[in-house]
């Protein structure tokens, strides 16, 4: 008879125990994977390890004394969500996560990218970023945004002169699609 590996019980059947054990560094190897790749807020990674793990769990089924337990480890459910938020704790106290970090470098790719405040304090915000933290990164980044407007409206559309309603229009819509601020748009477009 072959024998099971030490996480299967006598019926065969993964041991709880021994699974909901292995839980925190399994979702510790999943928050270090995605970190490997590019960097993400504490919101964002938790989003994605809580869905990834809750799921894991709901799908494997797991059983005690005959009962299903739906989307749960041993009676760990709402623990997945306790464990996914204590390991990322643990990798921000290590310097492994940094929302600053992050903040900085979505920064720095959106201006490359010819953005406009509004827009990247709009998309900071949706990845769960702080407003104090937003306005933190973009201070530090120092850019005049008047310059990048009109760097970007010239990459646009040229040296080509505004010579009627419909081409400054034209024009406005453009910044304010890119996340510039109606003053800066203003006082280009004069």
């Amino acid at each position: 008879m072959p024998t099971q590996p030490a996480c299967y019980g006598a019926s065969g059947q993964p041991d709880q125990l021994t699974q909901a054990s292995r839980l925190p560094g399994r979702i510790r190897r999943a928050a270090m994977d995605l970190l490997a790749r590019r960097e993400y807020t504490i919101k964002e990674l938790s989003d994605k390890l809580t869905r990834r793990f809750a799921q894991t769990v709901a799908d494997q089924g797991h059983t005690i004394d005959g009962d299903v337990i739906d989307g749960d480890v041993a009676g760990c459910g709402d623990n997945v969500i306790d464990e996914v938020t204590l390991q990322l704790q643990r990798l921000s106290a290590e310097g492994l996560q940094s929302d600053s970090r992050m903040a900085e470098n979505f920064v720095r790719a959106a201006v490359s990218k010819g953005h406009g405040p509004l827009k990247i304090r709009m998309n900071l915000r949706a990845k769960g970023v702080d407003d104090q933290l937003i306005d933190q990164t973009l201070e530090a980044a120092a850019i005049c945004w008047q310059e990048m407007a009109a760097s970007v409206l010239k990459k646009r559309f040229g040296s080509e002169p505004i010579t009627d309603m419909k081409s400054r229009g034209r024009r406005a819509r453009f910044l304010q699609q890119r996340g510039f601020s109606f003053d800066v748009i203003h006082s280009l477009l004069q």
